[in-house]
């Protein structure tokens, strides 16, 4: 109900769809899960983004899982964060001509590209500006050169996960950029004077 609320709250927002994770921590079947993206595409009326995030959530949307999922006419589009290149590559074999596929993660994103990906829906273009968009520009337009030189530089910034709680690092990053990365919410905790200069 409540994602369903949400779903509908986005849509009178003026939101053009919503990308929405399987429930998380029970452990369900396929079955229900296909139940419920019925539920939230039906009565939510948005167009929906998968969000295959299986460490997030404990929930695995498998290819054949996803096979299901994209004919409900609603999904249109799935990120997929399962770390996995040959999952990522089955989507790309099963469902590439149905809906639209991105990858998760900056460092996967110039191979994810190069077997179908249409881009991605990630955590560092926040932090690393117009990188992120030169990146998928210099690869689409065949300078693979450069692409591979910005992947490096993109994927360095995973390593500040290392400093902190992954989106106080990124809040923090904002912030000391003079952008408006704002406050955390509890639990997390806001950087410490030697996380900062670490950072």
């Amino acid at each position: 109900e409540d994602v369903v609320d949400y779903t509908r709250a986005a849509k009178k927002a003026g939101c053009d769809g919503v990308m929405v994770l399987p429930p998380i921590y029970v452990k369900i079947t396929d079955r229900e899960i296909v139940e419920f993206y019925k539920r939230v595409a039906g009565e939510g009326e948005m167009p929906l983004m998968l969000y295959n995030s299986p460490f997030a959530v404990n929930v695995y949307l498998t290819p054949k899982l996803i096979e299901d999922l994209v004919k409900i006419d609603e999904v249109v589009a799935i990120k997929d964060s399962s770390f996995d290149m040959l999952q990522f590559s089955n989507l790309v074999r099963s469902v590439r001509d149905e809906i639209r596929l991105f990858i998760g993660l900056e460092h996967m994103f110039v191979p994810a590209l190069a077997i179908g990906a249409d881009g991605a829906v990630a955590m560092s273009p926040p932090i690393a500006g117009r990188m992120a968009s030169e990146l998928y520009d210099s690869y689409v337009a065949g300078d693979h050169a450069r692409a591979q030189e910005l992947h490096v530089r993109m994927a360095r910034l995973y390593d500040i996960f290392e400093i902190g709680s992954m989106y106080s690092c990124i809040k923090e990053a904002l912030n000391l950029q003079g952008m408006p990365g704002g406050h955390m919410r509890a639990p997390m905790l806001p950087f410490d004077d030697q996380q900062k200069a670490k950072l």
